[in-house]
């Protein structure tokens, strides 16, 4: 019912500003925001899963590490915690979770994803995550002890004292810092708690996310900013930063920068729509509009700020 409401909507442009309006102001409860894996099977979910966490693992090894002995941030897990129990399989010491909203659901509550899980992995993996996460095997797992650490209602923006007690070997996340209201200033927080030779890796999707895209794919930059926060402001809508904008913060918070993007709209488009972008959008060229997904995989400067 509501994904075909919403197919009726994404029809008329007029009709969706006003839905994103009223949805912002009078309903921001309903929120479907890191709910990645609602509506799919227990197989594919499971799946997806170990696909983000594989990535992880090749990002490490990209950049010669592993999650042995490490000390992990994972930002905006989502609705699961499959990705921090692969990690723990893994080798990893902690796993620390945080995420804007509690988003934790149906494949959660019910264990299933993760009984899924155990049973891809290798059986000394499998008997590591069971020791240091004993709530997989739970009918209701509530992952209150171990070494997975989560903590919702956790803004990267104000993160620095639920950090504090932790010093983090890496900082991985997949599409989830298009969702922060103030990236920079999230980076700022985090710096404190991250090792001097820390790495990260971070999948970025700064596609529309379906707003407007019946317009063009990239119609949603040219939204006011003033009305876009009130369209999504108490969502997690996203935050239209652009390529540019990343590779800023990242470079100002001392990383060194590998990007590879995986996505990117045409040209053409973006040209036609660049003379028509909020003025506040951080886009110098109509080439900064054309990545849409990006991998960065960050190396940490010797001589980085603290």
């Amino acid at each position: 019912m509501i994904e075909a409401l919403k197919r009726i909507v994404r029809r008329a442009p007029a009709l969706e500003y006003a839905a994103y309006l009223l949805h912002n102001t009078l309903f921001p409860f309903v929120n479907f925001s890191g709910t990645s894996l609602r509506g799919r099977s227990v197989i594919d979910a499971a799946a997806y899963v170990r696909l983000v966490a594989e990535r992880y693992r090749d990002a490490a090894r990209s950049v010669r590490r592993s999650f042995e002995g490490a000390t992990v941030l994972e930002i905006g897990p989502g609705d699961n915690l499959g990705v921090a129990l692969c990690l723990v399989a893994w080798g990893a010491d902690r796993v620390v979770c945080v995420d804007r909203f509690d988003c934790l659901g149906r494949h959660h509550q019910n264990g299933e994803i993760y009984r899924a899980l155990l049973n891809g992995l290798a059986p000394a993996e499998r008997e590591r995550a069971r020791k240091n996460c004993p709530w997989v095997d739970r009918a209701v797992p509530d992952a209150s002890e171990g070494l997975i650490d989560y903590l919702p209602g956790t803004e990267l923006e104000s993160c620095a004292g639920s950090l504090a007690p932790y010093r983090f070997d890496c900082v991985v996340s997949n599409a989830a810092l298009e969702h922060l209201v103030d990236v920079a200033g999230g980076f700022t927080q985090l710096l404190p708690s991250l090792k001097a030779d820390a790495w990260m890796f971070h999948e970025v999707d700064l596609r529309c996310h379906s707003r407007f895209a019946a317009v063009s794919p990239l119609h949603f930059l040219t939204v006011p900013e003033p009305i876009w926060h009130w369209m999504g402001s108490r969502l997690g809508a996203p935050n239209r930063l652009r390529i540019s904008g990343f590779r800023q913060i990242f470079a100002e918070v001392g990383f060194t920068i590998r990007e590879e993007v995986l996505e990117s709209a045409p040209m053409e488009i973006a040209t036609a729509t660049f003379p028509r972008i909020d003025r506040r959008i951080n886009a110098a060229t109509p080439a900064d509009l054309v990545p849409l997904v990006v991998r960065f995989t960050l190396l940490r400067n010797a001589a980085s700020p603290t």
